[in-house]
């Protein structure tokens, strides 16, 4: 359980503290469901989340378990979500999960969320350019010529971030770098 609990703190400052979300919320009778919404407000019975973080309890994730979290998300009509199970997946539902294009889920192992990597000695700040930044910082350079960093970048995971993102990553030497994600 502890494993869990850990998980739950480090959601919550990658969640609340990185990507702007500013509520998080327990289901009433399932421990395994947590709530998210983008807006500050009190919470009435008919204000719906804007994703839906689900435990997967089960030993491996399996097309069972993930029918579960597919009904949950139906039953609650959201449609992003973040998922996080124990220890393994089956090949069969990570092929499902490849061919889902109605939801967006993003996927987690446990042992990924038992530390928060911004607080680690070796993280670099690294942030997301918007659209008006990327034309006053990147004046003369090719966008799709600039270096790459994977879509499954733990730092890119955590944050959220998604294909052709352009990163500014600060180094400890005091240059800046530039990042397309692929």
């Amino acid at each position: 359980m502890f494993k869990w609990q850990r998980a739950k703190i480090v959601l919550y400052e990658m969640l609340i503290l990185h990507r702007g979300y500013v509520k998080l919320c327990q289901h009433a009778t399932n421990p395994y469901i947590l709530f998210l919404f983008k807006r500050s407000f009190e919470i009435k019975e008919t204000m719906k989340p804007d994703i839906l973080v689900y435990f997967c309890d089960r030993e491996k994730l399996n097309i069972e378990g993930l029918k579960e979290v597919i009904e949950t998300l139906q039953s609650f009509q959201i449609k992003k979500c973040i998922l996080i199970y124990k220890s393994m997946m089956t090949a069969s539902s990570k092929k499902a999960l490849d061919h889902m294009f109605d939801y967006d889920i993003e996927l987690w192992n446990l042992a990924e969320l038992q530390y928060n990597l911004t607080q680690h000695d070796l993280y670099v700040p690294h942030e997301r350019l918007r659209e008006n930044e990327i034309s006053q910082c990147i004046q003369s350079v090719d966008i799709p010529r600039l270096p790459k960093i994977s879509k499954n970048d733990p730092v890119v995971r955590f944050f959220g971030w998604k294909r052709n993102n352009i990163l500014r990553i600060h180094r400890k030497d005091g240059s800046i770098a530039y990042r397309l994600i692929k």
